[in-house]
């Protein structure tokens, strides 16, 4: 009866192993199966690890082929190449189709699309617009330089040329930022497809015959099984964070609450800001300028030395300045780092920078109101009666630290109190306090506690 039981959970395991598997979907019972993975955002390392993954997939599970919908705006010349490079070795033929209806595949997506081995587009599909642009002192611009335009030109006609398609009008989507839509591709020999629907696209490739790596090979697609691969848990995070806007934001939000941590330390704002600064790195594949990372490094540094220098003065502003304008830059969205259209270039500066700036504002505000009450003369006598937290052990003749509202004091005490211990400050004695440790946390319940991290911002906030 246990075995019988026991054998049903196991199966009843790897069914829903098998289920929520992101290699596994829909119908795949079928003789012939095509896999299909999409392209529906901007291209990043996440876009790579994904395609990667999904043609991986599909070379060992047997797949007829693998389907690369595109959606999208363009994205990282890097990741771009990558993708390409990944394509061209994949064990199985790889097909770009521009889907669904309306969708469009410009910059580095029509790169992507004229390296797969069959080219399709659905109705009132966009391709074109390759033209790099790059971020300067004066805006967006188009790169003209003839060195670079040259070999895109090349590399796109190679690509062409390497599939049958009209190398002419594959330069001019460079040359030209020429656009055409799915019927023009179609007719000058742009793409080999132009269906809506992907059961309408493997009826139409059934029978079509390609050069892959040096041999014929001929599909048999009809009625074949559609499996949609769906991205490991991995890529969905790492996805996340390459957003150039929420790594501008992990980065802004990061830098401001590490130097809150070391300006109020014992409280783990600053561990917080280290993560996240850790977390954006990782979203910008660590492509970042070295230049803005000095004046961000610099700006943290001016502002932290304003913490310790009496009154709001030029370090705290050009601390605060180098912050926005570091922030503004790192974030490489122009050529080489990007091949977007021009407009997608601006939108993506305006969304990464705008919200870091208004953050950064916010921060810097609240930092100096801070450094305005740490640095406020302290009445006499109203540290007395104060709760805190030992820093380490100490009693008897020995002193040690304490933290009393986020601050660090030398204190004494006749009691042996250990580090974490609870005390009261009951003397002061020229710069050491007198303490007594807590035995009785109701009995202190009266006195004035050390508060939080989170209740010191909520203080300032009331009296700003």
């Amino acid at each position: 009866m246990w075995s019988s039981r026991a054998s049903a959970l196991i199966l009843a395991l790897v069914a829903l192993i098998i289920a929520i598997s992101p290699e596994y979907a829909m119908g795949a019972d079928a003789s012939t199966r095509v896999l299909v993975v999409s392209i529906d955002d901007t291209i990043t390392d996440a876009t790579v690890e994904n395609v990667k993954s999904a043609i991986n997939h599909a070379g060992s599970g047997g797949y007829e082929c693998i389907i690369i919908t595109l959606n999208t705006p363009g994205g990282g010349l890097d990741e771009t190449f990558e993708i390409i490079n990944i394509i061209e070795s994949s064990p199985v033929p790889v097909i770009g189709y521009v889907y669904p209806s309306g969708a469009s595949a410009v910059s580095a997506g029509t790169f992507i699309l004229m390296s797969t081995h069959v080219a399709a587009m659905a109705s009132h599909t966009i391709i074109g617009s390759c033209q790099p642009v790059e971020l300067t002192s004066s805006g967006v611009r188009y790169v003209n330089e003839t060195k670079i335009i040259n070999y895109l030109v090349k590399y796109m006609e190679e690509r062409a040329k390497m599939h049958g398609r009209n190398a002419t009008i594959a330069s001019m989507f460079i040359t030209k930022n020429l656009d055409i839509n799915d019927t023009e591709a179609l007719n000058y020999g742009v793409i080999e497809f132009s269906e809506d629907g992907i059961n309408s696209l493997l009826l139409a490739m059934n029978g079509y015959t390609i050069k892959f790596h040096g041999t014929n090979y001929t599909f048999h697609t009809a009625g074949a099984s559609i499996e949609h691969y769906r991205m490991p848990p991995s890529v969905v995070i790492l996805n996340f964070l390459s957003n150039p806007i929420i790594a501008s934001l992990l980065l802004i939000i990061g830098i401001y609450a590490l130097i809150f941590g070391l300006a109020t330390p014992g409280h783990g704002a600053e561990v917080v800001g280290v993560v996240m600064i850790a977390l954006a790195l990782m979203g910008l594949g660590f492509q970042i300028n070295i230049l803005s990372l000095f004046i961000l490094a610099l700006g943290i540094v001016l502002l932290l030395i304003e913490i310790h220098t009496p009154g709001f003065g030029v370090f705290g502003i050009v601390g605060i300045f180098c912050i926005i304008i570091g922030t503004m830059f790192i974030i490489p969205v122009g050529y080489p780092r990007w091949m977007l259209p021009k407009d997608v270039v601006k939108l993506l500066i305006f969304l990464a920078i705008f919200p870091a700036v208004l953050v950064g504002i916010f921060f810097a505000f609240l930092l100096f109101k801070t450094l305005q009450i740490v640095r406020k003369k302290p009445v006499v006598g109203g540290i007395l009666g104060t709760a805190g937290t030992a820093a380490e052990d100490f009693g008897g003749d020995r002193e040690g630290f304490v933290i009393i509202d986020g601050e660090y004091w030398k204190a004494v005490s006749a009691d042996e109190v250990k580090k974490g211990d609870r005390v009261v400050v009951r003397e002061k004695d020229g710069v050491r306090l007198v303490v007594e440790k807590v035995h009785d946390e109701s009995r202190n319940s009266g006195e004035k506690g050390d508060t939080s991290f989170l209740d010191k911002l909520l203080n300032i906030l009331k009296r700003l």
